[in-house]
């Protein structure tokens, strides 16, 4: 009995188209051995029936096995089959999953003749395109040996070639927010008999008609598989049953039809009651009531301004001024947006008045308030002084409304002695958000300082003059001066004076000499006795 005749009768009765894939004059270089044929491949259940159109639902998680007709041609038995392939599972969204099967059938058993083999097995979800790639199988020719890799028996196909499956005539679709009432939709008709009896692949194996539920038929007939993509724009907002039957052109002909319920909105639509008074000197009342139409609830809300208010409700309260923008976003993904500004009755600037500058002496920033005249302290950091700022003399600071706050912050410039520069800047806000700034320079210088007194000495001759050992000498901050010099006057000729001057300067530019001078008081002399001869 011819075994391939006799299977391909019992599917044509099951009404199932399989994919003919004939490996006659395919076999890869390096295996040259023709012990099987390999004809058919399909998805089918735990019995080797393959699944038929209609079957499954679209996306349902289906236990799949992939059968393989398998016709041996050696007269005697054959053992183990070694079989390695990969997997690409395309699915309707476009995403693919991709992975290698290695696997050892009948390890040292004779390998059935019956015609069908269960090569694999795993979850589909039903509409999936299956398709293998880099198909290799090996096998023994005694029961002696494990499976293996085995060059001359073997068999090996590069590929690709898509598995047959059940037709299934499935498509999604999404709503077209740049349009109205328009719908896009994407094909993704899988299945049926994807491959002619040489193994070339058919193209586009399928025709489609389309019942949109509006009264229309009108729609593309003609699609590259397995993904396709087009819109169809509905005469207004309404539920649709919409329908699409795809039907494989290969022989024999088949169909599936899949319908969905698409229900299609008016665009989004936003619009808005407001509140727009706001009086600065009192507390912020400014409100947005938001009404929304359209679109697919549910509706989320994204509330931006420009003075950092951000909110996510639909209607928004306590506002203070600025410009508030709202975008809503449907279940589709589609938005909308509206923008509301709230203007203040209070147009003028606060003012602010310091005295400037400032000379102090001191030799640090603590000088700021070492005197008895009250002044704010040295502060590197933000200090608020609204209620302390304005004596009516010196600082003043003014608001037709209310102020909100006074601050200063302090930077040193200059080094931290000799001078210090302190740049005051004080910053007046009110209640409008208006702020006005000004600076007040502080200048602290250190003083004056002293030199010791000094005598000088009396020496006898010129030569004795040396060096003196110098006085330490601090400036008015408590620094060591080193001073320059020395400047050494001429030296006389006899008696008279000699002078080392040093020069001392602090780093305000306060110079000080200090002299030591050396008198010389030259010594009378002697005469030697002489009592004459």
């Amino acid at each position: 009995m011819n075994l391939k005749i006799t299977l391909n009768n019992v599917l044509v009765l099951l009404g199932v188209f399989l994919f003919s894939w004939s490996t006659h004059g395919q076999n890869s270089k390096g295996c040259p051995a023709n012990d099987f044929n390999l004809t058919t491949f399909y998805l089918g259940d735990a019995s080797g029936a393959p699944f038929s159109n209609g079957s499954c639902t679209p996306g349902s998680p289906v236990n799949t096995h992939i059968w393989v007709q398998f016709t041996p041609t050696a007269a005697s038995d054959r053992y183990s089959l070694h079989l390695t392939f990969n997997v690409k599972i395309t699915k309707p969204d476009g995403s693919v999953q991709s992975y290698a099967v290695n696997d050892c059938l009948y390890e040292g058993q004779p390998i059935p003749t019956h015609g069908l083999l269960d090569i694999h097995t795993f979850t589909w979800n039903c509409g999936d395109e299956v398709e293998l790639s880099n198909f290799y199988m090996a096998w023994q020719s005694n029961s002696g040996k494990d499976c293996d890799v085995n060059p001359s028996k073997c068999y090996s196909e590069l590929g690709p070639f898509i598995i047959d499956a059940p037709l299934v005539a499935n498509y999604t679709y999404a709503v077209d927010c740049s349009n109205d009432y328009t719908i896009d939709f994407s094909t993704f008709v899988t299945g049926g008999k994807r491959n002619s009896s040489s193994g070339t692949p058919i193209n586009s194996p399928y025709s489609y008609t389309w019942n949109w539920g509006d009264g229309t038929t009108t729609g593309p007939t003609s699609l590259s598989p397995p993904v396709s993509s087009f819109s169809h724009t509905f005469p207004s907002a309404g539920t649709y049953n919409v329908t699409l039957t795809a039907t494989d052109t290969s022989n024999p002909v088949s169909s599936d039809s899949q319908m969905y319920t698409i229900v299609v909105n008016d665009p989004l639509f936003l619009s808005t009651n407001t509140v727009t008074d706001i009086e600065c000197s009192g507390s912020p009342d400014g409100y947005i009531d938001l009404s929304v139409s359209g679109g697919t609830f549910p509706y989320t809300y994204s509330w931006t301004s420009n003075n950092g208010f951000s909110a996510t409700t639909e209607d928004v309260s306590n506002l203070l001024p600025g410009t508030y923008n709202v975008i809503v976003t449907d279940k589709n993904g589609c938005t909308a947006t509206i923008s509301k500004e709230f203007l203040v009755t209070d147009t003028e600037d606060p003012t602010i008045q310091v005295p400037s500058p400032l000379n102090l002496e001191g030799c640090d920033t603590s000088a700021i308030t070492a005197e008895s005249i009250a002044r704010f302290a040295f502060s590197t950091t933000d200090v608020n002084i609204t209620s302390s700022f304005d004596n009516g003399i010196d600082y003043l600071a003014h608001d037709d409304g209310t102020i909100q706050s006074i601050t200063y912050i302090d930077v040193v410039s200059g080094g931290t002695t000799c001078p210090i520069v302190v740049t005051r800047t004080f910053t007046i806000k009110d209640n409008c958000g208006k702020e006005v700034s000004t600076t007040q320079t502080i200048n602290i210088q250190q003083g004056d300082f002293t030199l010791p007194e000094n005598d000088g000495s009396t020496i006898s001759c010129a030569s004795e003059a040396v060096a003196p050992t110098l006085p330490v000498v601090l400036d008015a901050c408590n620094v060591a001066i080193v001073p320059s010099g020395p400047v050494v006057s001429a030296t006389p000729d006899c008696e008279g004076t000699i002078s080392y001057t040093y020069t001392y300067e602090d780093c305000a530019g306060h110079k000080h000499d200090w002299v030591y001078t050396y008198t010389i008081d030259y010594q009378d002399f002697t005469m030697p006795s002489n009592d004459g001869s």
